[in-house]
């Protein structure tokens, strides 16, 4: 993983920016920043709200061209209708979106040139079984369950990576996720700064999510 530097240039109103994603509820605390330290100039992207320590998503135009599963696209067979969303759109503002996939995202990369920025969230088998308990616990609160054989199962289903170690535009430490100087400093980073209003969601976030 390449050291980061800072995106040249100030926040554009012509960039896509597009997160490696997990399944994992707790990682959805980056897309969560983005959107909202993008404020009036996102479009077409799902934000997310608190419920009690979880984050949920309030769905936009994208999910309603793509669906709920917009994370799981194959966007070789989705291209051109997603080139045609982003023209009809994007002189409007900034677009944020994630994928599961890192060949995906090498896709969108060669397909949308220099308007796209892709970010790497990035982790160490240290932190496998941090994400696999978040998962049981989001399953839990939202469908209930027995949690020791959730976890068993999720993870003899491979549902979350046991390490990332991608290589994007940008690449974030699943780690900094928890750390407000670090998560501030890559927002500056990729000129999408932190608001006051996302100062405070984050703290909330933060006082139910340490670990």
């Amino acid at each position: 993983m390449t050291k980061n530097q800072k995106i040249s240039g100030n926040v554009s109103m012509d960039k896509i920016y597009l997160i490696k994603s997990f399944p994992v509820n707790i990682t959805n605390i980056l897309h969560a920043v983005l959107t909202r330290n993008a404020g009036d100039r996102l479009v077409g992207s799902c934000t997310y709200e608190l419920d009690k320590k979880f984050l949920e998503a309030n769905y936009n135009e994208l999910v309603n061209m793509f669906g709920v599963n917009i994370r799981d696209i194959d966007w070789k067979e989705n291209v051109d209708r997603l080139q045609e969303f982003v023209s009809n759109h994007i002189s409007k503002g900034i677009m944020i979106f994630g994928t599961y996939s890192d060949d995906q995202i090498d896709f969108l990369k060669d397909a949308m040139k220099n308007n796209i920025i892709t970010i790497g969230l990035n982790y160490t088998i240290d932190y496998y079984e941090l994400l696999l308990d978040n998962m049981v616990d989001y399953h839990c609160y939202k469908n209930g369950g027995d949690k020791k054989t959730l976890k068993v199962q999720f993870d003899q289903q491979n549902l979350c990576p046991m390490q990332s170690d991608s290589n994007f535009d940008y690449n974030i430490n699943l780690a900094d996720l928890f750390d407000k100087t670090k998560i501030v400093d890559h927002c500056y980073n990729i000129n999408l700064p932190f608001t006051d209003d996302t100062s405070k969601f984050y703290d909330s976030w933060l006082d139910l999510n340490k670990y």
